[in-house]
């Protein structure tokens, strides 16, 4: 009786951690020279390419900002926008 009770606890626990860890999925963490940090990954846009956003292209400011993995992207992107389109195009 109280094995059953181990199993279905650590199964329990098992998909705990499985379900959290993929709610993470848009931060990674990454060595740093010095130590140990985590960087933010961002998604641009237009290509949908994740990116370091200490190396993004930022347009905009506070929620609103938007992060760019390249120039391109950053320009066709505000096109497609002064066209209607929303950006929602891909390389």
């Amino acid at each position: 009786m109280w094995l059953r009770w181990a199993i279905l606890i650590g199964i329990a626990y098992l998909i705990f951690r499985l379900l959290r860890s993929m709610g993470r999925s848009r931060r990674i963490e990454v060595s740093r020279q010095g130590g140990q940090g985590e960087e933010i990954m961002v998604q641009d846009p237009c290509c949908k390419t994740f990116v370091p956003r200490s190396q993004a292209l930022k347009e905009g400011e506070g929620d609103q900002a938007l992060y760019f993995c390249s120039q391109q992207c950053r320009e066709r992107y505000l096109e497609e926008l002064a066209k209607g389109q929303g950006g929602a195009g891909r390389h």
